[in-house]
């Protein structure tokens, strides 16, 4: 199996995605990411070349499901146990 790299536009973001990455499901074309520490759900498509995941779309969680409190300016909602 190759590995197929994904590329972000924000650096910032990679890290973040990374550190909090607790899911990722593929459909068709379509990388989706979700972490536990982030109020977004990502997707990334991959080329026509099938070389690598691009064209990055970030999903506000909040505007599907009711959060329990707002994020911060991080972007960080506290967790919920």
């Amino acid at each position: 199996m190759d590995t197929i790299p994904i590329r972000f536009v924000d650096d910032h973001l990679v890290i973040d995605i990374a550190e909090s990455l607790s899911t990722v499901r593929s459909d068709g074309r379509h990388l989706w990411l979700g972490g536990d520490e982030t109020v977004t759900i990502e997707r990334v498509t991959l080329t026509a070349a099938g070389d690598a995941f691009e064209e990055h779309v970030s999903f506000p969680v909040g505007d599907f499901l009711p959060l329990p409190e707002p994020a911060d300016e991080d972007g960080v909602v506290p967790e919920i146990d």
